[in-house]
């Protein structure tokens, strides 16, 4: 019975599957825009970041390019968003930690969107 669901909720789904590195490489050899969004901070960076407070690979523009099959010489911009302030969720030490009240104070307040959980907030060193 569970295949049979399964076969029903991928059907469903075929209009939106696709191979990512085939529609975003003949996109941009058409000329059109492609937006590659990535996640995580410079800080958490596997390579660049504050080990082993860090998440499980890199978090620069060039990696996320790689996740979806396009090489660096197919990226002609890089738009970089960045807070003005650093963010952590769990243990580690996290040397320019603010107190919860001095968040607040600031307006500075984080929850974590899968497990709800309240992030710390730190100035950049």
């Amino acid at each position: 019975m569970r295949t049979i669901e399964l076969a029903r909720d991928i059907a469903e789904l075929e209009d939106y599957i696709a191979d990512v590195s085939l529609e975003c490489n003949e996109a941009i050899d058409n000329g059109e825009d492609v937006f590659i969004e990535g996640s995580q901070g410079f800080a958490l960076s596997l390579y660049y970041g504050s080990y082993p407070y860090v998440t499980s690979k890199d978090t620069t523009a060039s990696t996320f390019a790689a996740d979806v099959g396009v090489g660096p010489t197919k990226i002609d911009e890089v738009i970089n968003v960045f807070k003005a302030y650093i963010s952590r969720v769990g243990e580690g030490p996290f040397p320019t930690e603010m107190s919860q009240e001095e968040a607040e104070s600031k307006g500075l307040e984080e929850y974590g969107v899968v497990t709800g959980r309240r992030r710390r907030i730190g100035y950049f060193e």
